[in-house]
């Protein structure tokens, strides 16, 4: 009698747990300096078989997810699970420049694996371009015959929304290169909004009827190297002179006082032949 036997054995084999990351921006472009953007994440729980326990979530910007809008990644996903969560905030900074960050999720399969995921979003901050105003004031604006002494005004505001503008020069067509006149100095840093001025006092002389026009050029760089520039001009104006009444002579006084009443006579005398016609 033969007898034979066999032992058969099956290994099973661990499938690795995985993660996958997806993380998006909204808007992924923003005028500078900056606007509110949304991160949406959703985190995916690619494994067929295995549980994942996520313990951590954290962003290369903002720290700690789960303090963020309304996530909370301290959950189980079961074997094709999701979870999604977003947040709100400001993304600021240079135009021209991007701002890049990055999610990172970790956890561990129910056979103690440490599984981990992450994934990136970029934000664009798109320039905008830097704006100079200049302004130009004379008082007074007008003065007597031969002219006088005027105070010129001359003033520069940052316009631009986000860059600072560095004044590198204040000239005038007439009086030159303002800085050390008056009380005029430069170079002036402006930051958005922020102007600055300064006066000059000069002596302007002429013809009766004459026009003084002078104009003030503001030249600078923007804080992204962008140059900038503005003018504005101030009119200043010679009054002519008043002529003068001719000499009358004593005669000629005489004859204005006694032809007066002798005109008021004659008008009384017509106006009582009219009434009694």
């Amino acid at each position: 009698t033969l007898v034979a036997s066999d032992d058969a054995s099956v290994t099973i084999l661990d499938v690795p747990a995985e993660l996958n990351v997806v993380k998006l921006a909204n808007p992924t472009t923003v005028v500078e300096p900056g606007d509110a953007v949304t991160f949406d994440f959703t985190v995916t729980n690619t494994s067929p078989v295995d549980v994942i326990t996520l313990n951590s979530a954290t962003d290369t910007i903002y720290g700690d997810l789960n303090t963020l809008g309304d996530c909370d990644f301290n959950r189980d996903l079961g074997p094709g699970d999701a979870y999604s969560c977003s947040f709100t905030t400001d993304v600021t900074g240079d135009g021209g420049t991007q701002v890049i960050n990055t999610a990172i999720v970790a956890g561990v399969d129910d056979d103690g694996n440490d599984v981990q995921a992450s994934d990136q979003a970029t934000v664009d901050i798109l320039n905008t371009a830097a704006s100079l105003v200049a302004d130009k004031q004379a008082s007074p604006t007008t003065l007597p015959p031969g002219g006088g002494s005027v105070n010129f005004q001359f003033a520069v505001t940052n316009t631009s929304p986000a860059d600072a503008l560095t004044i590198e020069t204040l000239t005038d067509n007439v009086f030159g290169d303002l800085d050390g006149q008056g009380d005029c100095s430069v170079p002036q840093v402006l930051a958005p909004g922020e102007s600055y001025s300064c006066n000059l006092d000069s002596v302007i002389v002429g013809d009766p009827g004459d026009t003084h026009v002078n104009e003030v050029t503001a030249t600078g760089v923007s804080d992204d190297g962008v140059p900038v520039s503005a003018n504005d001009n101030a009119v200043v104006r010679i009054l002519a002179a008043l002529r003068s009444i001719p000499a009358m002579g004593q005669w000629g006084l005489l004859a204005l006082i006694l032809g007066m009443p002798l005109t008021v006579w004659w008008q009384i005398r017509r106006r009582r032949t009219r009434i009694a016609k």
